[in-house]
């Protein structure tokens, strides 16, 4: 009654042929039993014998014996064969195909199985549920035949209940099952280690890493990867938007390595692995975690890009405002005072981006080099266009910059002498 293929399959594949087969096979059972009713009622009017008499009832009570025993042994016989299936034994046969393959994923922030091992209320259908159903199934094969003891009234299903045979495999087959499921509970919670990962918004977690180093900052000088903090800062147009009070480049190098670590511990958990009958398909938990930890590492390498970004585009900003300056300075005399007063300002703010221009380019070099030393397919860079990748070449864009300045700020300095 219960048919299994020589290779593994999924539960709800499975359920789906035994409910076909097992409907096809009750009918069967039940036209048999109705034609066991008809004999008797033939074998009853051909020998004229009394339905109330002793010797009548003791050859029902004779027939009924065979009716149970039948029925009891088909039933015992599929139960054994399905205890077989999911029989909890490591050591296995040659030639052991195991009989379901469910994939462990992750559905939001839960780690889980699916179909679900456990007795379940989703829609989806667990395996416990699929085996219950089976063992149902096999037990409704009592209730398509009617009494043969009670004239055809009732059926036998009170007396397959009873039956020491079917309560023994009945319970075989439940410690069977505890034992799987307590194995595949073990593995799912192994995976406890990426529960940070998977259950913590990331950018939130990146808020606290920038802030829990903040106070430190004003105690340190000069660290790797952080650039002094002086109240001129606020004022610098090529700062203008940008947090340069952050960790050090070093503690951004220890997280991100730390992720990469983590991810590479994702990258060796097992394809699949199997557990006696189950076979365990890992690789949508796999990729799920993989990617989660993609976000976590973006978070850090787009924050240091969209700084990188930013400084560009104030670079370009402040170098077009000098130029206007220098330009507007040539063109008007001195004299004129709402004039002079602007170029004044240009002066000024040129002598503070000046004054603080190594340290300032020096300080995005390390946020470059940083940045590209952990880029890679996992960053956006790998949804932009070849033509966008070539226009991202940080350092040089950066190094040309600064070289433009050198010419500008020449031509300003001809300004602040000529005034």
């Amino acid at each position: 009654m219960v048919e299994r293929k020589f290779k593994s399959v999924a539960p709800e594949e499975f359920l789906s042929t035994h409910s076909a087969s097992m409907s096809q096979n009750l009918s069967k059972i039940k036209m048999n039993g109705n034609l066991v009713m008809k004999s008797m009622k033939e074998t009853l009017e051909t020998i004229k014998a009394d339905k109330k008499s002793k010797s009548w009832k003791d050859y029902q009570d004779y027939l009924n014996e065979f009716v149970i025993n039948g029925i009891s042994t088909s039933i015992c016989t599929s139960l054994k064969y399905l205890n077989e299936l999911v029989i909890y034994d490591k050591k296995r046969k040659p030639g052991h195909y195991t009989w379901f393959e469910i994939n462990v994923q992750l559905n939001k922030s839960v780690i889980c199985f699916s179909p679900d091992f456990a007795e379940s209320t989703a829609t989806e259908k667990s395996i416990r549920t699929i085996i219950t159903t089976v063992i149902k199934d096999l037990l409704d094969i009592s209730i398509q035949i009617q009494r043969i003891d009670t004239g055809g009234v009732g059926d036998y299903l009170v007396e397959m209940k009873d039956n020491y045979q079917i309560r023994f495999m009945l319970n075989n087959i439940n410690n069977n099952l505890d034992m799987t499921e307590k194995e595949l509970n073990a593995y799912r919670d192994q995976f406890s280690e990426f529960k940070k990962y998977i259950s913590e918004d990331p950018h939130e977690f990146f808020e606290n890493f920038l802030k829990s180093e903040k106070d430190s900052k004003k105690k340190e000088a000069d660290t790797e990867g952080e650039m002094a903090v002086e109240e001129t800062e606020e004022k610098n147009p090529l700062l203008k938007g940008m947090r340069t009070k952050i960790p050090s480049f070093d503690l951004f190098d220890e997280k991100i390595n730390e992720l990469k670590t983590v991810k590479e511990k994702v990258k060796m958990i097992k394809n699949s692995v199997e557990f006696a009958w189950i076979k365990v398909n890992a690789e949508p938990l796999k990729k799920a975690l993989e990617h989660r930890i993609d976000e976590w590492i973006n978070v850090f390498l787009n924050f240091l890009t969209t700084q990188i970004q930013m400084f560009i585009k104030n670079c370009k900003d402040f170098e077009e405002y000098l130029i206007k300056g220098v330009e507007s300075g040539m063109r008007h005399h001195s004299e004129e005072r709402e004039q002079l007063m602007n170029v004044m300002e240009v002066i000024a703010k040129h002598r503070l981006v000046n004054n603080e221009r190594d340290a300032t380019f020096e300080f995005m070099r390390k946020m470059i080099s940083q940045n590209k030393k952990h880029s890679g397919k996992s960053n956006k860079e790998e949804s932009i266009g070849k033509e966008q990748k070539d226009k991202e070449d940080y350092l040089s864009i950066l190094e040309e910059i600064n070289s433009q300045f050198s010419e500008i700020f020449q031509q300003v300095i001809s300004v602040k002498t000529d005034i």
